[in-house]
């Protein structure tokens, strides 16, 4: 299954990436992205085996970081539209989502 992406996600990944390379180098910073890479690969084989998160969008949880992804699945796409870190706002980035209704 086709992965797309919301363009603000790349933001999202720039800044988580910024960060990590700040406190701790470039090897947590790429070990982010590998993670995230991993998560989108796992999600575009089952992306219904992902719960329901209540924003209606599915949820995929990263192992080694405290971030999660939401995502709309359709038939032959799946659609990423937020990467955030599990203690952000519940709202930030949905109004991606609401505004493509």
């Amino acid at each position: 299954m086709r992965v797309s992406y919301h363009e603000a996600v790349a933001t999202d990944v720039t800044r988580a990436q910024s960060y990590f390379r700040e406190v701790s180098g470039e090897a947590l910073s790429a070990a982010f992205y590998d993670e995230l890479r991993s998560l989108e690969s796992r999600i575009s084989v089952q992306p219904t085996s992902f719960h329901f998160d209540p924003s209606g969008l599915r949820r995929a949880n990263f192992k080694r970081f405290r971030y999660h992804l939401l995502f709309e699945a359709g038939l032959d796409e799946v659609k990423i539209w937020v990467v955030r870190h599990d203690k952000r706002h519940p709202s930030f980035g949905l109004t991606r989502y609401k505004n493509s209704l």
